[in-house]
């Protein structure tokens, strides 16, 4: 058997050899020596480099020698460090005698530039022509962003195509500046949003117009887009820019661009997948139970009455605290995400091609059902030829929806305002659903796993044809043919839920007949857009001179039936002689009481000036007729005149 050695601190110190790095723990009346983890090895190192720092100051200018207010100075590899220029131009930043500082801005090419123990660095940033010439998408045409006038955002595919959404409208969270999308559902089946470009409006809804590849369209049809189709999204925030469409564009623009093959590219196969599990993060919590009675009490002496609870019972809630479970805890669970994309694309000196598929399955994040959930099927082609002055593109989209979700309503809301008594429980150990003075009627745990569901299945199809003739040099005349096509599918089953009042109740309330509830409902629109527009741009010497103007016709009709039946078969959902025998207990409409139909057409127009990339001018107009008004009141005008001027050129 080994003897134990002691030793002093001293003595042990002096035993210590070779270059290891120890640190002290102090403990009462103990003092332990240990090996250093491999962070504090460096600390020596990191002290030095430390006490090297130093502060760098400079300014930052443009090729004319004008002072840049505003560029991001920061240090590369180190997150959270950096600054800004003043309005002189100005900078100051603490870094190391070693670090490269990064100079970045808005339509200039960004630069990094060793420090090497200098304590002032002047830099001057060049204007990146590859940004100021890039094409970007307006109102039936495009643009440069040097000679854009109005405010327009371009959101690319990179940033969208690989994130982990549902659907389009949650894809551009985050993407474009001052573009504000809230989710207001953990549903997939009800991805209701607020999507604000140009703030609050107090009439109608706060939704912005989609335009898909030059067509109108709702954003029913945007969120059925695969988001790994879009080449890019131009936002049009400003009435200069988004007049062109008229009325409907006072909530802004976006303007959606699909992929297309690329000429004289080999054909190219791209393959993609991505799973992962979504969890629902819920940021607020309750209080514990024996604080919510305290603050109940509190409530009701504040309001001269009499205290709901004892002091025994607020005892009672603190010694059972480890037994307490939120109802909305109980009610979310976390889903499986599966999104997988295939595509080939390729082009000749005339010809490209592009051909997806795509497939997304998104598991509900309730808990009752494992059916729950969204499935999407995405097909698309776009094919571009051209032959001698005429060029063609076409394209053909497809969308599948399938979709199975609950009947229930509000149920987040309910499960989250039942205090987190331990005795308030949704369901018995022996599979009764229970019911406590907060929720009289039924619980979320219940309407989820034995409340019915809805079975959606929604189609959609989209066509477009697009003919360009060159005319004369600068002047083209283009003709537009769109489809929309849309067919969409609900069956419900209502089914009755017992409830018992509590854990001791051997009789549940009684379930009404009528209860047990069958639905259908069908919806079918068509929505046909026709476009004729002839578009001229020239540029002679400094001058630049481009103009629009076109006749569209955008023509809606839809048509829609439904019928439910009530006190079915709780079983087969079919009808009884209760659903037959009773008056009103079958109800519904036909195609011809849900049938509707719509046109507007619309003179649009644009001119455009500029001088020398440096001065620009631009008025655009539409002049809408819609058949929603009366024929006196039925034409409306909508301009805009936009002036443009660069500092940069002077």
């Amino acid at each position: 058997m080994k003897k134990n050695r002691v030793y002093t601190v001293s003595s042990l110190l002096a035993r210590i050899s070779g270059n290891c790095k120890f640190w002290l723990i102090a403990l009462p009346a103990v003092t332990m020596l240990a090996q250093a983890p491999a962070a504090y090895a460096h600390a020596e190192s990191v002290a030095v480099e430390q006490q090297s720092n130093a502060t760098v100051k400079g300014s930052v200018k443009d090729a004319t020698g004008e002072s840049l207010i505003g560029v991001s100075v920061t240090v590369k590899g180190k997150e959270g460090v950096g600054t800004i220029t003043d309005v002189d131009g100005n900078y100051s930043i603490v870094c190391g005698a070693q670090d490269i500082l990064v100079f970045s801005y808005v339509g200039y090419a960004t630069q990094e530039i060793a420090v090497k123990n200098q304590k002032q660095l002047n830099v001057i940033l060049k204007e990146d022509t590859k940004v100021l010439d890039e094409v970007i998408v307006i109102g039936y045409g495009t643009t440069t962003r040097k000679s854009a006038v109005g405010a327009v955002d371009q959101v690319k595919a990179s940033m969208i195509e690989d994130r982990p959404v549902a659907n389009m409208t949650d894809a551009l969270q985050g993407a474009a500046p001052n573009v504000v999308i809230q989710q207001r559902s953990s549903n997939p089946n009800d991805r209701k949003t607020n999507f604000n470009i140009r703030g609050i409006s107090t009439v109608n809804d706060n939704s912005p117009l989609f335009v898909i590849d030059g067509l109108i369209a709702d954003g029913g049809s945007f969120d059925k887009l695969n988001p790994n189709d879009i080449e890019n999204i131009s936002i049009l925030k400003d009435a200069g820019s988004a007049a062109i469409y008229g009325s409907r564009s006072s909530n802004g623009v976006v303007l959606v661009t699909t992929k297309k093959g690329k000429k004289n590219q080999r054909a190219t196969v791209r393959l993609n997948g991505m799973m992962g599990w979504q969890n629902p993060d819920i940021l607020f919590s309750p209080v514990k139970g024996y604080q919510n009675a305290t603050l109940r009490n509190l409530a009701a002496t504040n309001a001269g009455e009499a205290p709901k609870y004892t002091p025994d019972q607020i005892r009672d809630l603190a010694a059972h605290q480890d037994e307490e479970s939120w109802f909305f805890d109980q009610i979310m669970r976390t889903a499986l995400q599966q999104n997988y994309n295939l595509s080939v694309s390729g082009g000749s000196d005339k010809t490209t091609y592009m051909v997806s598929l795509g497939y997304y399955d998104q598991e509900s994040n309730y808990v009752g059902n494992s059916d729950f959930g969204v499935q999407r099927y995405n097909f698309r082609t776009n094919i571009t030829t051209e032959v001698g002055r005429l060029k063609l593109n076409a394209i053909l989209a497809y969308t599948r929806n399938n979709s199975v979700s609950t009947t229930g309503g509000n149920l987040e809301v309910d499960a989250a305002r039942v205090p987190t008594y331990y005795y308030y429980k949704m369901k018995s150990a022996d599979g009764r659903y229970l019911l406590n003075d907060v929720l009289s009627e039924f619980n979320p745990l219940g309407s989820l796993e034995a409340g019915g569901r809805n079975k959606y299945r929604n189609n959609y199809l989209n066509a477009n044809v697009n003919a360009e003739f060159r005319l004369i040099d600068g002047l083209k005349l283009r003709g537009v043919l769109g489809a929309d096509v849309i067919n969409d599918m609900r069956s419900t089953r209502n089914l009755g839920v017992a409830y018992y009042l509590n854990e001791e109740a051997t009789e549940p309330r009684p379930v009404k007949d009528t209860d047990y509830r069958t639905s259908n409902w069908n919806h079918t629109a068509y929505l046909i857009n026709t476009q004729l527009l002839l578009d001229y741009n020239k540029t002679f010497g400094k001058h630049n001179v481009s103009g629009l103007f076109g006749v569209t016709n955008e023509s809606f009709t839809s048509s829609s039936n439904d019928i439910e039946k009530k006190g079915v078969d709780p079983d087969l959902g079919i009808g009884t002689d209760i659903t037959n025998s009773i008056l009103g207990n079958i109800t519904g409409s036909t195609f011809v009481d849900g049938s509707n139909r719509t046109s507007l057409t619309s003179l649009l127009g644009r001119v455009g000036y500029s001088y020398a990339d440096r001065y620009y001018t631009e008025f655009s107009f539409r002049y809408d007729a819609s058949s929603k008004f009366h024929k006196d009141y039925r034409w409306g005008f909508f301009p805009s005149v936009s002036l443009g001027w660069r500092l940069s050129e002077e």
